[in-house]
């Protein structure tokens, strides 16, 4: 499958609501706590993506579902190509504190329903690669790394995730991301 042949499938099957274009070349997450506080964290796009979110305010991504935690997701999701053209899946979860609390559930929300969204394309156009997931937890490091570009990906929880940690305040170059991902 040609790259743009990918990109343009999976941008298609995400509703216009929810699509997350960079602008001036980042994708830029902001949310509104429940304490009325904002916080936003960039990402440099500085490869060919799709973004999305699914955590939009005032809109129901999967309406069908009603019950509490099932209803819980992730708020970032990127979705690009490695070098050898296989799809990456990013989850990010972002929380404005020095605590994560339960970014591991809500990120691992984003992977099952991105699981799903790709199961789905793969039964229309059966040729489309399988993708690899990571999962990026963005808070307010209490140490944040110095002159780090690159995050590292450690397995987490109870489905081996590849997950990083990230500091909300350093922007994060997409090509960072993709090569951490090839790390043996």
């Amino acid at each position: 499958m040609k790259k743009d042949e990918f990109f343009n499938l999976v941008n298609d099957a995400i509703a216009p609501d929810f699509r997350k274009p960079a602008e001036s070349g980042y994708i830029v997450h902001q949310e509104i706590h429940h304490d009325g506080r904002t916080s936003c964290f960039r990402l440099n796009a500085s490869a060919a993506c799709v973004a999305f979110s699914m955590d939009i305010r005032g809109k129901e991504p999967v309406a069908i579902i009603n019950a509490g935690k099932m209803r819980c997701r992730n708020d970032l999701t990127v979705i690009c190509l490695d070098e050898k053209g296989s799809p990456l899946v990013f989850l990010f979860e972002h929380k404005n504190s020095e605590n994560i609390g339960d970014a591991q559930f809500q990120i691992e929300s984003g992977q099952a329903f991105c699981e799903y969204l790709f199961r789905l394309l793969e039964l229309q156009y059966p040729r489309i690669p399988k993708p690899r997931f990571f999962g990026i937890a963005v808070y307010r490091l209490k140490y944040p790394p110095k002159g780090t570009t690159r995050p590292n990906f450690t397995p987490i929880g109870n489905r081996g995730l590849n997950r990083a940690y990230w500091d909300m305040n350093i922007d994060l170059p997409l090509t960072e991301l993709i090569r951490a991902t090839s790390k043996p």
